[in-house]
């Protein structure tokens, strides 16, 4: 069997690439990223889903904090604001100013520090109104005896949020697949409403339909506001379309309560609509297209009864000109009063595809870019999808049931899929001519049980080749030539002997040659690669030194150069590599020489930027990145990016089609007392800094 395989070239050409990628941007204050779908006819590039709060700086409050200017609101566009409404008739006192007495008492909200940094209003005095902004929290304190709040025909407001007005707007649904997901943290810390007043705290968005000729606001664009608290327990499931009588908006109000039967789906990590003061929990929906249309059916049927309120029922012609959370106070006699405090965290708004992913994904390169795993019912699916192109999709390639992780790759012509069903076999599903189709390798070839996940890698003539091992350690490879698939045992083949059991296998190829690394069953390490048309083994244990114990499965990868790397966890979580190079293998335990935290499951490693990089996933769930970079490993946490969740299953990193460096991994929220969406897709991608968005 003659094997020269194009890894080597194929990772630099790659790793080249990596800086020609169309940039998507996003600066600190901003809400939402520009680049993540194509420019419009104009050339010009939309901000889009996804929206998560930025961090704030103390030094940035003065830039966020905003109050009523001269009877028109200009907050500024895509930039995070905390928005008030304050008198500013002439003669009233200036720009808002540090408040000293500690709003906390209402807000419920205790930022550290001195007080002046993070705290504005209009008075520094006891019971005035005020805002609080630190970090992804904010505290908001609205009393209508304040007598510099303003109040529009008795009721008044603060929200934190972003403002949008330039075409094109960012889209409010991605494709009839995809659904807003909503969720923030949000805590009402004091309410003294008198009787007959209204106190309230709710999520607001501004829906603008892009087909309509707009001669006036409300006829091409109108408010869903999803009530999260009031006292008055009918808001909790109310669906109604309302006008706003306040005069501060022209646009009609279609308003809900979190236990919407018909406009909304609450997510099982979700506090209900509540009707008294709760401590900070975690308020969490989605909304679907079809979900959506009944909210536009019943603006269309409102009591207004004017046609040119909704110009069309299709929820893919809306965009978003507003996100935010609301505290709003009404007064309604004289005689009566209206104070609200509450505290806003983690705002975030994304557009996702449901399912619920299982094990690890794999993100491959293959008419275009690709994430395969297997979901919770067993099946294959594949997320699709550049970055830069718009929304991926998911299609389902197989109906499983699947007994472990596929991997995908490209070969013969042709993406292919593999993976291991629940009676061991090893399965393949691959596209030709428009439809993916689906057979038993195994069965075909009457070969062995696997007893591990497939790994594959692509010869210098493209074609695939399939390695696992079985119940016996022994590992096995398909492989395809002019003839078609074969298969082979080549712990039997090898020389100069049979290496030890194997628990798994993985497949890489470097300095020109097929390699497969595996953790034995006495936990170190062997290889087998080819050379001079034969397999050979060798125990790679002794490299790493006396006493060495191999924790993970460990994982092999060519660098900028072609040659190889292997990288594993040992007994006690520290990171280690072994590298190949002219002067023969070296070891290095690179969590002692950066102070790496430890890590479980299977660290990676794969190159891009130029670089060798490996990933990983830390103790705590944390995503961590050590790069080689003009040889000195750099340690960067990449579950600092905005937007980021915790990994609860191996992350698996690679360049895709477009030549952007992405990491794919099964996320979760540990600040969430249910966990409601841990088994939901996420990725980190390369564009000048990390970014990340949901799957």
């Amino acid at each position: 069997m003659s094997v020269v395989l194009l890894g080597m070239s194929l990772s630099v050409q790659a790793a080249a690439a990596v800086g020609q990628a169309p940039a998507v941007t996003l600066a600190p204050l901003d809400c939402m990223a520009r680049g993540l779908t194509p420019p419009d006819a104009q050339n010009r590039l939309a901000v889009s889903l996804p929206f998560y709060q930025p961090s704030l700086d103390r030094s940035q409050v003065d830039s966020v904090v905003r109050n009523w200017q001269q009877n028109a609101i200009v907050p500024p566009e895509n930039g995070l604001t905390l928005w008030s409404y304050w008198n500013d008739q002439p003669g009233a006192e200036g720009p808002l100013s540090p408040v000293g007495w500690n709003i906390s008492d209402f807000t419920g909200f205790a930022p550290q520090g001195p007080l002046v940094q993070v705290q504005r209003g209009r008075q520094n005095s006891y019971g005035k109104s005020g805002v609080q902004f630190d970090g992804r929290r904010a505290g908001m304190w609205m009393s209508s005896q304040d007598p510099d709040f303003r109040l529009f025909n008795g009721a008044g407001s603060i929200n934190v949020g972003c403002w949008y007005y330039s075409a094109p707007l960012p889209r409010l649904f991605a494709s009839p697949d995809h659904q807003l997901d909503v969720s923030f943290d949000i805590g009402i810390g004091f309410d003294d409403s008198t009787p007959n007043e209204v106190a309230q705290a709710y999520f607001a968005l501004i829906a603008r339909n892009r087909q309509a000729d707009c001669q006036a606001p409300r006829q091409c664009e109108f408010t869903l506001a999803v009530e999260v608290y009031t006292r008055d327990p009918k808001y909790a499931t109310e669906e109604r379309v309302h006008s706003d009588h306040t005069g501060t908006l022209q646009n009609l109000i279609a308003q809900t309560g979190l236990d919407s039967a018909n406009w909304l789906t609450l997510m099982g990590d979700s506090i209900h609509h509540q009707t008294q003061p709760f401590d900070s929990n975690r308020v969490h929906f989605r909304i679907s297209p079809a979900q959506f249309r009944r909210v536009l059916q019943s603006v269309a049927t409102s009591v207004h009864n004017d046609p040119n309120l909704v110009p069309s029922l299709e929820p893919a012609d809306y965009d978003l000109t507003l996100l935010n959370v609301i505290g709003e106070i009404n007064v309604v006699s004289t005689a009566g009063h209206s104070r609200l405090g509450m505290n806003v965290s983690n705002l975030r708004v994304t557009s996702v595809i449901g399912h619920q992913a299982m094990g690890a994904p794999w993100g491959h390169v293959g008419e275009g870019s690709g994430v395969v795993f297997r979901n919770s019912d067993n099946s294959i699916q594949l997320f699709k999808g550049e970055i830069g192109q718009g929304a991926a999709n998911k299609t389902v390639l197989s109906a499983g049931p699947a007994l472990g992780d596929p991997v995908g790759h490209f070969a013969a012509a042709a993406p292919r899929v593999v993976y291991r069903d629940n009676n061991r076999a090893i399965r393949e599903i691959f596209r030709y001519n428009g439809q993916w189709t689906e057979w038993n390798l195994s069965a075909a070839l009457g070969a062995a049980q696997a007893y591990s996940d497939p790994r594959t890698f692509v010869d210098s003539e493209g074609l695939p080749h399939v390695v696992y091992r079985d119940m016996a350690g022994d590992i096995h490879e398909f492989y395809m030539d002019a003839g078609g698939w074969h298969r082979t045992n080549l712990s039997t083949e090898s020389v100069p002997a049979r290496p030890r059991p194997a628990l798994g296998a993985m497949a890489y190829v470097a300095n020109g040659a097929p390699r497969i690394v595996f953790r034995t069953v006495d936990n170190g390490i062997g290889e087998l690669y080819y050379q001079n048309g034969q397999w050979r083994q060798w125990d790679m244990t002794a490299l790493a030194g006396p006493g060495a114990f191999v924790q993970s499965d460990p994982q092999g990868f060519a660098d900028i150069g072609g040659l190889p790397r292997i990288v594993y966890l040992d007994s006690a979580g520290h990171l280690h590599e072994l590298r190949g190079g002219s002067g023969g293998w070296t070891h290095t335990d690179i969590s002692q020489l950066t102070g790496a935290p430890k890590g479980m499951g299977n660290p990676m490693g794969f190159v891009a930027g130029n670089a060798a990089r490996v990933v990983y996933r830390g103790e705590d769930g944390r995503i961590l990145e050590l790069v080689d970079w003009n040889g000195q490993w750099l340690l960067n946490d990449l579950s600092a990016t905005r937007g980021a969740l915790k990994a609860n299953a191996d992350p698996m990193g690679f360049v895709d089609a477009k030549g952007v460096a992405r990491i794919v991994y099964r996320g979760y929220d540990d600040t969430r007392k249910v966990q409601d969406d841990e088994n939901m897709l996420h990725e980190l991608f390369y564009s000048g800094q990390w970014l990340h968005r949901d799957l």
